[in-house]
């Protein structure tokens, strides 16, 4: 459904789904930073994946929803592209800091 003229309402919820998409993707990759942290020192580290993999993509599902509703499909695409947008900045980011290892090897012990 691409509407015939856009107004500066749609524009704006535009810019406001990609912010939502973007602030799911830093939500997202943060939880995963914590739950790899926590796996490494829990006794049940598969029950932790599990649930903490579930409970990621569940608040992705419920982002994406909701920038959705309405069957608005143009919208959970923006929401999207935000969400991939700011993981590949955060990726490069990432990459970016030093380390103290060789690639290919495990941080240091």
């Amino acid at each position: 459904m691409i509407p015939e003229s856009i107004t500066a309402l749609e524009i704006v919820l535009y810019v406001v789904v990609f912010i939502a998409g973007s602030a799911t993707a830093i939500i997202y990759l943060w939880l995963l930073h914590l739950s790899v942290g926590k796996i490494v020192r829990d006794a049940a580290p598969s029950l932790l994946a599990f649930v903490g993999f579930f409970f990621r993509i569940f608040l992705c599902g419920a982002s994406f929803f909701l920038c959705s509703l309405g069957g608005r499909f143009d919208r959970l695409a923006v929401s999207v592209i935000g969400f991939a947008i700011m993981r590949l900045i955060a990726i490069n980011v990432i990459r970016s800091f030093p380390t103290s290892h060789k690639p290919g090897e495990g941080p240091p012990r």
